[in-house]
């Protein structure tokens, strides 16, 4: 059984023989997977919703595992879910707006027994770099990854390693993809300029002062 490129990408990021927590879990096929794959000592699949844990379940039969290695909980985030030592949780496939409300519901307690963060939103990838820095989080790594015409970005935050703060451009950009400058960012900052250029034409003097200083910013990096 095979992960695609963008779920692929997340798993990459996730540390060895880690407990992981999957929020809003996609059939469970992280946990699930990573278990298969002796990656991780644990797997929870949590959904507000039964059917991806039923799902979840049926991939955990087929796949020889045990309830107490691979566990399902229905809940909403991390409302009143007891999280195990050093776990990493995991949100994938969400709008940033609705992991900021997950991320913001959980206690101080819940999140001292979370080792890891990996996030990776469908849109607004800007507003979780500004969550993590305003909520005292690092930003340890950011990967991202191209798949059915689209651009995945993968944030990877830690209590303590990486880069604590940033300003405007850092949030829209990322600092690590400045600094590295991967192919595949580069690709996404020349697809972006052509589509606020378009935005542009099309709406004119209704043009968003928020595209307007994402083009500005933009503008200033898609050569280097």
């Amino acid at each position: 059984m095979k992960l695609s490129s963008r779920l692929q990408c997340v798993a990459d990021q996730v540390p060895s023989d880690a407990c992981l927590i999957d929020i809003g879990t996609d059939h469970g096929l992280l946990p699930g997977i990573l278990l298969h794959r002796n990656r991780i000592r644990k797997g929870i699949a949590i959904d507000v919703n039964k059917r991806p844990l039923q799902k979840a379940k049926l991939l955990r039969a087929t796949l020889g595992l045990e309830p107490v290695a691979f566990a399902t909980i229905l809940a909403n985030g991390l409302q009143g879910v007891s999280i195990p030592e050093s776990s990493v949780v995991c949100i994938a496939g969400m709008g940033a707006r609705t992991m900021i409300q997950i991320l913001n519901a959980v206690t101080v307690e819940q999140f001292r027994n979370i080792s890891n963060l990996i996030l990776q939103p469908n849109q607004e990838v800007h507003r979780i770099r500004q969550w993590c820095w305003d909520n005292n989080w690092f930003l340890h790594q950011e990967q991202m990854v191209h798949e059915n015409n689209k651009y995945y970005v993968v944030l990877h935050l830690h209590p303590t390693l990486g880069i604590s703060s940033g300003d405007e451009r850092d949030a829209l950009v990322g600092p690590l993809f400045l600094k590295d400058k991967p192919q595949v960012w580069r690709n996404w900052i020349q697809s972006r300029v052509l589509f606020l250029h378009e935005m542009q034409k099309q709406l004119g003097g209704q043009f968003p002062a928020s595209y307007q200083r994402e083009l500005d910013c933009l503008h200033g990096i898609e050569t280097v």
